[in-house]
C-alpha cells in the first residue's frame, strides 16, 4: 500500500490533526497578510529612496522565505509525500501565490507588477527551501530519529 493514493494522502500520523490545522492556519493567515500588505498604495518606510527601496526589495524575498517554509510544513503534515516532491510542491505553490500576488499589485493604484520581485520573490523561497533541505540532511546524519523530523524520511 506504499505507493497508493490513500497512502499518500493521508495525514503524517506523528503530527496529528491539530499540527494539520495549525500548519494551515498560519500559513494561510501568512498569505492573507500578504495580501494586505500588497493593497495598500504605498508602504511606509525610511527616509530616502535607496534605503525604502532596499528595504521594500529585502522585504519581498523574506515574506516569501516565510511562506515557502509555512507552506513545507503544511504540506508535510498534511500529505506522504517524498522529499523532493515536498520541496517542489512548497516552491511551485509560493511561485504561483507570488505571481497572483504581483498581478494583484498592477490593481492597485501605487503600486506595480514586476518581474524583478517575482523574482526576489523566488530567490526568497529558494534560499529557505535550500536551508530546510540542509538542516533535513545534517539531521539525518544523526540517526533515523532525527530525519524524521526535517527531511521527509
Amino acid at each position: 500500500m506504499r505507493g497508493s493514493v490513500q497512502n499518500r494522502l493521508a495525514p503524517d500520523k506523528a503530527r496529528g490533526p491539530l499540527w494539520v490545522g495549525l500548519a494551515w492556519a498560519l500559513t494561510l493567515g501568512w498569505m492573507a497578510l500578504i495580501f494586505w500588505l500588497s493593497s495598500l498604495p504605498d508602504l511606509p518606510g525610511p527616509e530616502g529612496q535607496l534605503w525604502d527601496a532596499a528595504l521594500k526589495k529585502l522585504g519581498h524575498l523574506l515574506e516569501y522565505a516565510v511562506l515557502s517554509g509555512l507552506l513545507w510544513w503544511a504540506l508535510k503534515v498534511s500529505f506522504q509525500l517524498r522529499p523532493s516532491r515536498l520541496y517542489i510542491w512548497a516552491f511551485l505553490l509560493s511561485l504561483l501565490y507570488a505571481a497572483s500576488d504581483e498581478v494583484h499589485q498592477a490593481f492597485v493604484p501605487g503600486r506595480t507588477a514586476t518581474f524583478f520581485d517575482l523574482g526576489l520573490d523566488a530567490l526568497g523561497m529558494l534560499a529557505i527551501l535550500g536551508a530546510i533541505r540542509m538542516v533535513g540532511r545534517s539531521l539525518a546524519l544523526q540517526g533515523p530519529l532525527h530525519s524524521e523530523r526535517m527531511d521527509g524520511r
